[in-house]
């Protein structure tokens, strides 16, 4: 999962400019040529370096991701950012080939594949962009009712002029507060000071008011008012976290960290190939980092059901072991709390001398057997999308984090 060091291939320092990295990529192009004594490996190594480090953008997320907060003062705050940054995104197209067919007697059992009982539907999404509309537009309707309301019975149970000159004033004041509330910046976490003030001041009025109906219409008014920039910045929060993951919701199935591109072996790309291809919502989400030092390897999310996948022996250093996936599955659930998140080791042919967990959240599984019970775990969800849950796994893809194998002396 982790990237070659670029510069070094190259033989130059990471501060170098546009044109010395030329430079340098023409001479080694030619030292590493096969034609001229070189090994195909450093060829492609250098072709691969030339093109992560021409490109502007490409050169810093892989800046950023290889040496951290070091890399961060050469390219300011801004960049370092998880919202500022886009992970390395893809699409997993699914296989053409076609399972052969046979003609089965009508005393032959057939055996339908995991996958069978997934029907074509369309994609639900949660928070519902029409459920919180619908919200907003009701209680803009409820405040106009209200207010038509209390106007009513503030100029038909009273006498007095003065009352009934301050009808106008004091619904145009609500109008305003509430133009002014629903317009502030949305942020998932607001203060609740404004609510509980706002039911005191209602409650208060009632008691003084001695539940006549001017005290009861202004209550209700009341609580109108507070429903509506409520209901309104949710909707708000909705339309943004739609227009921040669109591209997990139509473009792209597939993520990793900027400047990474992770690879998989034939049986386990064949695995994710299958799960991406018959579950509607599944996003694969690829070296997902942890503050333990350790990747998530591979994590497939339907709805909010996790599969994490994993090797019982690692490529890499940084991969999950059957000894790490635990802890790693406990720090996801801290991050992703509205998810079931569940463990799989897979192995070419399952040793039962080997299996040494007892984690009742990790399965161990051949490979042969994986695709269904994995896939049958996540059907529940295959036509689900949890937006604030592909929100999370973006912003932990692009975060800027430094593990112990990754150390502060970096030369950039």
């Amino acid at each position: 999962m982790s990237e070659p060091d670029h510069y070094r291939t190259l033989h130059i320092t990471p501060e170098a400019d546009p044109k010395t990295i030329r430079s340098a990529y023409l001479r080694r192009l030619h030292e590493t040529h096969p034609d001229a004594g070189g090994t195909t490996t450093e060829f492609h190594a250098v072709q691969t370096a030339w093109e992560t480090l021409s490109n502007p953008s490409h050169r810093r997320e892989y800046d950023l991701a290889q040496y951290g907060k070091r890399a961060a003062r050469r390219y300011g705050k801004t960049h370092t950012r998880s919202k500022h940054r886009r992970p390395h995104s893809w699409r997993i197209n699914p296989t053409t080939k076609q399972p052969p067919t046979n003609n089965p007697t009508t005393t032959e059992l057939i055996a339908l594949p995991w996958h069978a009982r997934i029907h074509k539907n369309r994609l639900t999404h949660t928070p519902s962009l029409l459920t919180r509309t619908s919200l907003a537009a009701g209680a803009i309707l409820t405040w106009i009712a209200t207010a038509i309301l209390y106007t009513h019975t503030l100029l038909t149970h009273t006498h007095g002029a003065l009352l009934h000159a301050t009808a106008i004033p004091l619904l145009s004041t609500t109008a305003i507060l509430i133009t002014y509330a629903s317009t502030r910046p949305a942020t998932p976490k607001t203060p609740k000071t404004g609510p509980i003030l706002t039911g005191l001041a209602t409650l208060t009025m009632l008691y003084l008011t001695s539940a006549s109906p001017i005290g009861i219409t202004f209550t209700l008014h009341a609580l109108a008012c507070l429903a509506v920039p409520w209901t309104i910045r949710r909707l708000r929060l909705t339309i943004q976290l739609r227009a921040t993951i669109k591209p997990a919701l139509t473009q792209y199935n597939a993520f990793a960290p900027p400047g990474q591109q992770p690879r998989a072996d034939r049986a386990t790309g064949a695995l994710l190939r299958e799960l991406l291809t018959h579950i509607p919502s599944a996003r694969l989400f690829a070296a997902v980092p942890t503050t333990t030092g350790h990747h998530a390897d591979y994590l497939i999310l339907a709805g909010n059901r996790a599969a994490i996948i994993a090797s019982p022996i690692p490529r890499h250093p940084h991969d999950a072991t059957p000894e790490t996936l635990p802890d790693i599955i406990n720090e996801l659930r801290h991050t992703l709390p509205d998810t079931h998140i569940r463990g799989w080791i897979i192995w070419p042919t399952l040793p039962d001398d080997r299996i040494i967990s007892t984690e009742t959240t990790i399965s161990h599984l051949p490979t042969n057997q994986a695709a269904s019970d994995i896939g049958t775990w996540l059907t529940p969800q295959a036509h689900h999308l949890h937006l604030p849950t592909l929100r999370r796994l973006r912003d932990r893809l692009t975060a800027i984090q430094l593990t112990p194998t990754q150390p502060d002396t970096s030369p950039v």
